[in-house]
């Protein structure tokens, strides 16, 4: 199961349920905020507290998918 990913800048639609039920700990955006192809892309990961997105990105709310969205330093 999956504990961390890194989704490059090329990423632009995330279907709903892609990444529920594994071990996330750790999920990073590159780029601007995909389409989520459902409200629960991350559903399971309990310990994913939160999304780190670059800070040159657009399109970010305060939480995407039900997680909420930080800047990365």
């Amino acid at each position: 199961r999956l504990t961390r990913v890194t989704f490059p800048n090329s990423v632009t639609i995330i279907d709903g349920g892609a990444f529920s039920f594994n071990r996330l700990t750790r999920v990073n955006f590159i780029g601007d905020a995909p389409i989520a192809g459902g409200t629960n892309v991350f559903k399971g990961n309990r310990a994913l507290k939160q999304l780190m997105v670059s800070p040159s990105a657009v399109g970010w709310g305060s939480s995407w998918s039900g997680v909420r969205v930080v800047l990365a330093e």
